[in-house]
């Protein structure tokens, strides 16, 4: 028969700390993933070295390891009392808490204030305070927009290719450039290369003949 809660049975030591919560005050990267040292302040111990749960399988997961002086809740295990695991980070005054723009979102949040989030009430994807963003593809890497793409950036805007292909306007890695339409120009041009030049113009007024 289950003794029923708050009876004031009688109950195995063991249970009171199957469950625990304590902080955080070493940290390692073990054999087998991230390790923790947990101080259980009401007992006045630290516990050995336990790892910290992951969210994933063995072919895909998540690295995570809680920072020093973070709350943990702590998983014993009832047959080896000693050995356990981190499942997770409790909100309190140290960190541990994340407040996205939607309950709806997925967000992540670094040391410094960096976010990474994702909003799907306004199919939002944002990255806001990262110092450097690499992306590293093996094969192709698409971008598709229905709107307008813009990027401001406050210094050199610079693109390595074999070759560039602008609708149609071919820049190679020589710095050839070949226009199947027309150019168009506001402004002086400026031949400063030395060789030739082969231009066969027609003004605007239709002096030149193209010839």
């Amino acid at each position: 028969m289950h003794q029923r809660y708050g009876s004031r049975e009688p109950t195995d030591s063991t249970a009171f700390n199957v469950v625990r919560s304590g902080t955080v005050v070493n940290r390692r990267m073990g054999q087998n993933g991230p390790e923790v040292q947990v101080a259980y302040e009401d007992r006045g111990v630290v516990s050995d070295w336990i790892p910290v749960g992951a969210q994933g399988a063995a072919g895909m997961t998540m690295f995570y390891l809680p920072r020093l002086n973070d709350n943990v809740t702590v998983l014993h295990y009832p047959s080896a009392i000693e050995q356990g695991i981190v499942v997770c980070t409790n909100p309190t005054s140290h960190g541990g808490s994340i407040q996205p723009d939607s309950l709806n979102s997925v967000a992540l949040r670094g040391d410094n204030g960096e976010q990474f989030s994702y909003n799907p009430d306004t199919k939002t994807l944002a990255f806001q305070g990262v110092g450097t963003l690499n992306i590293s593809a093996s094969a192709d890497t698409n971008h598709q927009s229905k709107g307008n793409h813009t990027n401001t950036v406050g210094g050199t805007f610079k693109v390595t290719a074999a070759t560039i292909n602008l609708n149609g306007v071919i820049i190679d890695s020589a710095g050839n450039v070949t226009i199947p339409g027309t150019l168009s120009v506001k402004g002086n041009v400026d031949f400063k290369a030395q060789g030739q030049i082969a231009a066969h113009l027609t003004n605007l007024d239709g002096s030149g003949g193209g010839s």
